[in-house]
């Protein structure tokens, strides 16, 4: 059983290895940088508000606060359009895509 893991193991390895030497990447990463469909588009007069600092921080643990009812999602759909901001990170790693809601 264990020289089959291994050799599982060796092909997926050399897999990585071709796959970086054949030139394949990675898609780009959505940020505001960013061009074509990963571009987060955002109104740059916007200033972060103080409960997104620091930034980094913000946006990897986002959800948190929105699954513990610190920010419901229409509240942050007043900043970020989800067409052109929230999808674009959730569709890069692979989460829920997030629903427009209707202004209040």
């Amino acid at each position: 059983m264990i020289p089959c893991r291994l050799a599982l193991f060796s092909l997926a390895g050399l897999a990585c290895v071709i796959a970086v030497f054949c030139g394949c990447a990675l898609p780009e990463m959505p940020s505001q940088e960013a061009t074509g469909a990963n571009r987060l588009e955002l109104d740059p007069d916007l200033e972060p508000p103080v409960t997104h600092v620091p930034l980094e921080y913000w946006r990897t643990h986002h959800r948190e606060a929105v699954s513990r009812g610190e920010f419901p999602e229409n509240e942050c759909q007043k900043c970020h359009d989800p067409d052109t901001y929230c999808n674009n990170c959730h569709g890069y790693v692979g989460v829920k895509q997030i629903e427009s809601v209707a202004a209040d």
